[in-house]
């Protein structure tokens, strides 16, 4: 069994509301020689990665614990806190990637 344990940081307010409307901005990068990952909340990435190379190895990750702060909770457009984009985008990087 396969358990990640995160925090989540609510997005920055550095960024528009129309970036984040779009999800077009990518402030969280992780690249080597075979992976280039992007994301908008902090952990993002990496726990692209973690989903990404478990799959290499016929292997999946169980559980993602979310350690959520209070205004990562908050709504931040459209009925929605930084965890709740990132439970979408991690669900839709999960359908790209076939995990």
């Amino acid at each position: 069994m396969n358990i990640l344990i995160s925090n989540i940081s609510a997005i920055g307010g550095r960024f528009s509301l129309r970036e984040i409307q779009d999800l077009r901005i990518s402030e969280y990068k992780f690249e080597n020689d075979t992976n280039s990952i992007q994301g908008v909340i902090t952990n993002e990435p990496s726990i692209k990665l973690v989903m990404r190379e478990l799959k290499k190895q016929e292997d999946k990750l169980d559980y993602i614990v979310a350690i959520v702060s209070d205004k990562a909770s908050e709504i931040v457009f459209e009925n929605k806190s930084t965890y709740k984009i990132l439970q979408e985008r991690l669900s839709d990087f999960c359908e790209d990637e076939g995990i």
